[in-house]
């Protein structure tokens, strides 16, 4: 049985005393049969930061999009979920620990001027072979209405536990959900970018995330990868900011998987091919044969839900 965690905030809280925690707290691990504690957050009449959007509109090179940016919320919920993490109650360290997937379902954009309620939850662990996957599910609302509902899931590393693993569960059926064809005819060359020298730094200050991977080439080799990368969710903005989908004010959802680094200084091309109602895609870093990203685009009805979906 675990424990039960609410957080309110009056405010989007600070991103310096979760580091701190993270940096300087003590975790005790997970004991064998533990379950990590059920954590509730909340934070009411939240307001659109312009001059963050204008930051984040720019680094990633986004034209218009009927309100704001479709990855844009998860920048904004970014220091709800670090504060979550760093809980003292939260037993597991978080150095490490990788964004894997990200699901959202966008019901309408958000504008400029809409005051949000944010509704934050730990809500399913997996044990994995490479260590627990958490999901984070977030829902923000308008005046009571739904307009965005995202499912987060971090992989925070075995070697975090304290222990061997003891058991492995059933991957998430949400991990399913990257349908690719074997008629290479139909795939495209779409796009092709590179991602600039500083843009880890850059994207650091606009979301808060200062992992030491995207800060510096010699932080980056100590955790094992060749240099500095920028941040997942940045090549995902960079790539998708022109899809069809994303400019019209319709119900859209986005599935996103992150397989490996977007190096600094590194050209990365972007494949895509057709999907029954949306676009598939794939960003591939330098000369690299296996994708870093596998992203989905579906049109959706109102009523869809984040589930499985139909290939």
């Amino acid at each position: 049985m675990s424990d039960s965690i609410a957080l309110r905030f009056d405010r989007l809280p600070s991103f310096l005393s979760a580091y701190r925690r993270i940096l300087f707290g003590r975790r005790s691990g997970l004991a064998p049969g533990a379950r990590l504690p059920s954590i509730f957050a909340t934070c009411a009449g939240v307001a659109i930061d312009r001059g963050n959007l204008r930051a984040y509109t720019e680094a990633c090179a986004i034209g218009t999009e009927p309100g704001l940016p479709m990855h844009y919320p998860h920048v904004l919920i970014g220091p709800i979920h670090m504060n979550m993490l760093s809980h003292r109650a939260f037993p597991l360290g978080l150095m490490g620990a990788v964004h894997l997937r990200n699901h959202a379902l966008r019901y309408r954009p958000i504008q400029l001027d809409d005051i949000l309620d944010i509704e934050c939850t730990t809500s399913t662990e997996r044990f994995r072979p490479q260590g627990i996957e958490l999901d984070i599910t977030t829902r923000i609302t308008c005046r009571g209405d739904l307009l965005w509902h995202e499912i987060a899931t971090m992989l925070i590393r075995k070697k975090s536990l304290g222990r061997k693993i003891d058991r492995e569960d059933p991957p998430s059926p949400l991990a399913d959900v990257f349908s690719w064809p074997d008629d290479k005819s139909v795939v495209a060359d779409r796009d092709r970018f590179a991602v600039p020298a500083g843009a880890g730094k850059r994207y650091g200050r606009i979301s808060g995330d200062f992992n030491p991977i995207h800060m510096s080439r010699l932080l980056a080799r100590l955790f094992g990868f060749r240099r500095d990368l920028v941040h997942g969710m940045w090549g995902v903005a960079r790539a998708t900011r022109e899809i069809e989908a994303l400019d019209s004010g319709e119900p859209v959802r986005a599935d996103v998987a992150f397989k490996g680094p977007l190096y600094i200084s590194q050209s990365v091309a972007v494949r895509t091919a057709p999907l029954q109602d949306g676009l598939s895609m794939r960003l591939f870093c330098g000369d690299e044969p296996r994708p870093a990203a596998l992203i989905a685009i579906r049109t959706v009805s109102s009523d869809t839900t984040l589930g499985p979906v139909d290939s």
